[in-house]
């Protein structure tokens, strides 16, 4: 009869529970001491993505789909990206996998050792808003390069998110430009999904622009603000 165990990261060993659940310590020692002809593997969340990769040339091993490009998330560190490249699967929605690494900084920060933290679901909604723009409105195909800018972020956190495999459901919606046709408004709506049930959703709004006028922009407003900051002093020393 085939046994399945869900493999974990060593840092959510208060989750583990030495049974269905191992760690990686765990498994490395179950694979040097046991015969594992009847193991069914599901790889859940904190191995490295280089473990992941490993692992997915094994029989007998269900990992998530492989990592998102960095050019996809805009991140400059592999370990940094939490997704999987994004699928399409209708009219402006896609499928990713959630893949949460053992190195990277935001999630060591924010473990409990037991399920994920609100902060990091946050931070793998935001990466899957920018890679699932970037192939919906093609934007590494133009010759403009383009920015994101951020206008608002709503949460709503259902049950606990485990370290255990996770799908990330994406829903692009953009609204039409009226005062200034150099930019897209969007609208996207993530949802992370564990064994069918939703576990928490994130609402973002956002701008696509061309880097030059964001570029412009950030130097306007600093120029403004080191002003007015100057002044004040200058204005309290006078005092």
């Amino acid at each position: 009869m085939t046994k399945k165990v869900i493999l974990v990261g060593d840092q959510f060993s208060t989750f583990a529970n030495g049974d269905t659940v191992v760690t990686l310590r765990h498994f490395n020692t179950i694979q040097t001491t046991q015969n594992n002809a009847d193991l069914e593997v599901i790889v859940g969340q904190g191995l490295s993505h280089n473990t992941v990769d490993q692992l997915r040339h094994h029989d007998g091993i269900t990992v998530p789909d492989e990592t998102s490009p960095l050019k996809l998330t805009h991140k400059h560190h592999q370990d940094n990206v939490m997704i999987s490249k994004p699928i399409k699967f209708g009219k402006s929605k896609y499928q990713l996998d959630l893949l949460l690494n053992n190195a990277n900084d935001r999630l060591l920060d924010h473990v409990t050792g037991t399920h994920v933290s609100g902060m990091v679901l946050i931070e793998a909604g935001r990466q899957a808003s920018i890679a699932c723009s970037e192939l919906e409105y093609r934007l590494a195909e133009s010759e403009v390069p383009f920015g994101f800018v951020w206008n608002d972020l709503q949460v709503e956190f259902m049950r606990f998110t485990l370290p255990v495999p996770t799908k990330l459901l994406l829903t692009l919606t953009e609204t039409a430009n009226k005062k200034d046709d150099r930019k897209r408004s969007i609208a996207a709506k993530v949802e992370f999904l564990q064994s069918k049930n939703p576990t928490c959703s994130v609402n973002l709004t956002f701008e696509i622009w061309p880097s030059k006028i964001i570029k412009q922009i950030e130097a306007h407003t600093g120029n403004r603000l080191i002003k007015l900051i100057t002044q004040m002093n200058v204005e309290e020393n006078a005092v």
